[in-house]
């Protein structure tokens, strides 16, 4: 897919040729009598090549918001999303505490233990996507959150 800088770009370059061919029609047209053949072929290129350059801004345009709309949402579910991977790996890291601090008295409890590391591990996996979803969304704005909340927590732990 062409970017969307790019598509601007094309859009405006078929924009001008829409124009300059529709003054050229003008101007022509002033000068002599244009055969009907010459002025509906002209006065269809402008037509085609305006209507297409209008689409391509239309699709930049409502991308371009489409983006806008989701982003204000995004912060707000992108911070619950990280709150629940930290909490998960907090959890995890208890767990790991506790079946090294079981040792070999209790084979049953350290089999739960094993067992509840299992899904928490599952757990911070799936947060893991999520995570790489919402870059794929708006990865500047990711990215902003993950350093300001690991710079939060750790000047917590210092």
């Amino acid at each position: 897919m062409i970017e969307q800088k790019h598509r601007n770009w094309i859009a405006g370059v078929m924009l001008a040729v829409s124009f300059v061919a529709a003054v050229v029609l003008s101007w022509t047209s002033a000068s002599r009598q244009l055969s009907s053949m010459e002025a509906a072929l002209t006065q269809l290129f402008v037509l085609g090549f305006g209507l297409l350059a209008s689409f391509i801004f239309g699709q930049v345009s409502a991308e371009t918001a489409g983006r806008e709309m989701v982003r204000s949402h995004a912060r707000s579910a992108f911070r619950r999303v990280l709150s629940l991977y930290r909490s998960l790996s907090r959890l995890a890291a208890v767990i790991e505490s506790d079946k090294e601090n079981t040792g070999g008295r209790s084979g049953s409890a350290r089999a739960t233990l094993e067992k509840l590391e299992a899904i928490v591990i599952e757990q911070i996996a799936t947060a893991d996507d999520a995570v790489a979803d919402w870059k794929d969304i708006c990865p500047k704005d990711v990215e902003e959150l993950i350093g300001r909340t690991s710079s939060i927590a750790e000047n917590k732990n210092a």
